[in-house]
């Protein structure tokens, strides 16, 4: 048994044996590693000041089971938390105004239990002009 990190990522294995009477083996495989829960936000690089904009997150449930989750958006001091149950993946649509802030810091991020995932973005506002 081997435990890996709590990110998406492919791994190479290899083995080499080598026995008695010059005998010798080599064997390769491959092992995909993932988070079981997935909270992801995909925003706009930036914005300019009076602009809206849409942003996406996405929940991904790669287990076979139904998961009762709290969702969590915070865009600014704006906060709010909604109990969902994902069986395989749930999208939210956030629209993002730019207010004369010089930033928007935008919080995505999901709770099961004791598991915790979740995305913070800064998106820069420009001045007009």
């Amino acid at each position: 048994m081997a435990t890996f990190p709590d990110d998406i990522t492919g791994w190479k294995i290899e083995a080499l044996a080598m026995a008695s009477k010059k005998r010798s083996g080599l064997a390769s495989s491959q092992v995909q590693s993932y988070k079981p829960l997935l909270a992801q936000v995909a925003t706009p690089h930036f914005l300019v000041e009076g602009d809206s904009a849409n942003a996406i997150g996405k929940i991904t449930n790669y287990t076979t089971d139904t998961l009762s989750i709290i969702r969590t958006i915070e865009v600014e001091d704006n906060l709010t938390n909604i109990d969902l149950q994902i069986t395989n993946s749930h999208i939210d649509s956030l629209i993002l105004f730019a207010s004369s802030l010089d930033s928007i810091h935008l919080k995505y991020a999901i709770k099961q239990k004791e598991y915790k995932d979740g995305e913070i973005q800064t998106i820069p506002v420009f001045k007009r002009g």
